[in-house]
C-alpha cells in the first residue's frame, strides 16, 4: 500500500495529568465483514519513537485505541505527559481523538494547520476558572520555530518557541503572560493569540481550554 493510498493524520495526545485520550478510526461507510489495518506511531515530545502499533479493525464498526496503554514511553514535558500521534488507514477513514477527565469529554479532530504562508487565531478569554493550553506537533522532520503573540487592550507580547523535528510541545497562555492572568474576580479580559512561522512544512496546532470545577480534573474542549 503507498501512501496515497492511505489516510495520514497528525494528533496531539495526553495521558497525564489532567486528561486521557483515546483515538477513534472511522471507516466512510459500512463495507461488509473485511478489515482494515491501521497504523499507529506515537512520538514523545522530543520526537522520539515512544511506540508503533499496527491493528485491524472490521470495516464496518468504528476503531477505538485507548492512548494511555501505548504511551508508556513519552516523557514529561511542561509538566504533562503528552505528544505527536500519526495515525494511518486507508483512504475514506477518519481519525478523532477525544480528551476526556471525570467530568467530560471533548473530541477533537486534527490540529490547525501552520505554514509559513499561514498563520492562526484563537480568541482568549481571561477570567476566573478558565485556563488555556496552545498544543503543537511537528509534523516535519526539520527543528520549528514558532511566534506566538497575544494581543489584548494596546498590548502585544509576544513569546517564542522551538518544536523538535517530529515534536510537540505545550504552552500555557497564562504561565507565558502571567500579566493577564487573574485579574479581577469576575471581571473578563478578551484577547487573541496570533501563531505564525517561517519554519518550512506544517505545524499543527490546538488551543486546548480548560474550566475548573470542584474535582481536580476540569473540564475541557478545544479548537483547532
Amino acid at each position: 500500500m503507498t501512501l496515497e493510498d492511505l489516510t495520514t493524520t497528525h494528533l496531539w495526545v495526553c495521558s497525564y495529568p489532567y486528561v486521557d485520550s483515546t483515538l477513534f478510526v472511522v471507516p466512510p461507510a459500512v463495507l461488509g465483514d473485511s478489515s482494515a489495518r491501521t497504523a499507529v506511531a506515537i512520538y514523545d515530545a522530543d520526537g522520539n519513537t515512544a511506540n508503533e502499533v499496527d491493528l485491524e479493525f472490521p470495516s464496518n464498526q468504528i476503531g477505538i485505541i485507548e492512548l494511555e496503554s501505548i504511551m508508556g514511553g513519552c516523557k514529561l514535558e511542561a509538566g504533562i505527559k503528552h505528544g505527536h500521534a500519526v495515525v494511518q488507514s486507508p483512504v475514506g477513514y477518519s481519525h478523532f481523538c477525544r480528551i476526556h477527565t471525570r467530568e467530560g469529554a471533548a473530541l477533537i479532530g486534527a490540529p490547525a494547520s501552520l505554514t509559513a504562508d499561514h498563520s492562526s487565531f484563537f480568541p482568549i478569554t481571561f477570567d476566573e476558572g478558565r485556563q488555556y493550553f496552545l498544543a503543537f506537533v511537528n509534523e516535519t522532520r526539520s527543528t520549528a520555530n514558532v511566534k506566538c503573540r497575544l494581543f489584548c487592550g494596546k498590548r502585544s507580547p509576544e513569546t517564542l518557541l522551538t518544536i523538535p523535528p517530529l515534536g510537540s510541545r505545550v504552552i500555557h497562555v497564562e504561565t507565558e503572560f502571567p500579566d493577564y492572568a487573574g485579574g479581577d474576580t469576575g471581571k473578563q479580559l478578551q484577547g487573541y493569540v496570533r501563531i505564525s512561522t517561517k519554519s518550512e512544512g506544517r505545524i499543527g496546532v490546538q488551543l486546548i481550554e480548560r474550566h475548573a470545577t470542584k474535582s481536580e480534573g476540569g473540564v475541557f474542549s478545544a479548537v483547532g
